[in-house]
């Protein structure tokens, strides 16, 4: 099967891009003929070409609506399907949806569309939001298959009848096992299944523990009473005693972090729809606990603004401002908490990243992330803007190691249950099997 994937930005990693990524290398390694095409060039493209799969750039294709480029790019990207004459062609982001679906219609070429955050459901004006929904509803018609990374954007596809159900799916979106990119010899001590392994080591003290996952989860039960049950029979007695733990930096106790403080990083472009704002302030009244925040990613649209806030109150100590990096694994592999504040997702890919890695997860209660975060029993949900909430589950986090531990060890169990990329590899493949038919 020849199958062409094609995305707008290639010199920006955000989540459809890890996506792209991540389903390319694994079809080019189970021997398909993949292609992926971008509009821009850059970091995507570089980790495609250092994997081994062919890629390319289509540079009219651009993020912004420009009607005489995007004519253009109708008749380059036409050009380009009919001399590599794939089997399906799938698209990811929504100006490269609208101008793949358009030429396949004509070209009678079967394609995809991934919906990584229906246009209409993001932090837009209304107006915009309203100009979306009507281009969605249009561009239906040209659709073969809608794919949706997560539930809840189906159901959204659905109420708004953009498709009819016949032309919409969800596969869940997945990534690769973090934890099998470390050495064995450091994350794998005693293990002898693997992530059974890992768990373990993650586990700390449980590694005398014979059953794994379920043996720590019954190792930290309150004095075992409670079993492979873990969290979600954690007492409030356990709990409380966390706070008389072991001494962890200035002299804090129950703190107990990595770095001899509780190390947090939230993996987000600065741009509207991410809501560092709100994390930043929920982080002021805990300024004199021994924490640290890293920040990854790029982007202009709101960095100004939330190092203004940073600096005015006095955080500059307790907040990195990272950057883009392409070692995200580095600074998760470090971190206690993994957070993600957003006005809205899909299934965002960060999560799953810092589930694979066994990290308890603070994340607003937006998009399918309540199909990753299980409240009270791999981390903690939060409403949007809710500072005072956000401030209160971030603490209680920060003193109860424990606690930690055992939220880190039930996103693993999750993560390998629902989010493994082989599972949705199969499921993609399985998608464009059907609409060869």
């Amino acid at each position: 099967m020849k199958i062409l994937q094609i995305v707008t930005l290639g010199d920006s990693i955000g989540g459809a891009q890890i996506h792209v990524l991540d389903l390319a290398i694994s079809l080019h390694k189970r021997g398909y003929d993949v292609h992926v095409l971008t509009g821009t060039m850059g970091a995507l493209n570089e980790r495609l070409t250092k994997a081994g799969v062919s890629n390319s750039q289509l540079p009219t294709m651009r993020r912004e609506i420009h009607p005489i480029d995007d004519v253009r790019c109708f008749f380059s990207l036409r050009r380009f399907i009919k001399n590599f004459k794939p089997d399906v062609v799938a698209a990811h982001s929504s100006k490269a949806g609208i101008i793949v679906r358009l030429v396949c219609f004509f070209l009678g070429i079967p394609n995809t569309f991934t919906v990584h955050g229906w246009s209409f459901e993001a932090n837009a004006s209304k107006l915009n939001r309203g100009l979306y929904f009507v281009i969605e509803k249009i561009m239906g018609f040209f659709s073969c298959k809608l794919i949706t990374v997560a539930y809840t954007g189906y159901d959204l596809g659905i109420k708004y009848k953009i498709v009819p159900s016949r032309k919409l799916i969800t596969v869940l979106n997945g990534v690769r096992d973090f934890a099998q990119e470390i050495p064995q010899k450091t994350y794998c001590t005693e293990g002898s299944n693997g992530q059974n392994g890992y768990a373990k080591h993650h586990a700390g003290d449980a590694l005398n523990e014979s059953n794994g996952l379920n043996g720590y989860a019954k190792h930290y039960a309150d004095d075992g009473q409670n079993g492979a049950n873990g969290l979600n029979r954690y007492t409030k007695h356990n709990a409380e005693d966390e706070h008389n733990g072991h001494n962890g930096k200035n002299g804090h106790n129950g703190h107990n972090g990595k770095n001899g403080h509780v190390e947090l990083v939230m993996s987000a472009r600065f741009q509207s729809q991410k809501d560092h704002e709100t994390l930043v302030k929920a982080l002021i009244p805990l300024k004199n606990e021994p924490f640290h925040l890293q920040l990854l990613g790029d982007g202009t649209e709101t960095l100004a603004r939330i190092q203004t806030l940073v600096t005015d109150n006095h955080l500059t100590e307790k907040v990195t401002f990272v950057g883009f990096t392409t070692n995200v694994l580095d600074y998760l592999q470090k971190a206690d908490i993994c957070t993600l504040i957003s006005h809205s997702e899909g299934l965002p890919l960060s999560i799953l990243e810092a589930m694979s890695l066994g990290l308890p997860i603070v994340a607003s209660n937006v998009g399918g992330i309540s199909k990753q975060v299980e409240n009270g029993y791999n981390g903690y949900l939060v409403e949007r803007n809710d500072v005072e909430d956000l401030t209160e589950k971030i603490k209680l986090l920060m003193n109860n190691p424990t606690l930690r531990r055992q939220m880190g060890v039930n996103s693993r169990t999750f993560y390998e249950k629902e989010f493994k990329l082989e599972k949705m590899v199969d499921k993609t493949l399985a998608v464009y099997a059907s609409i060869l038919k």
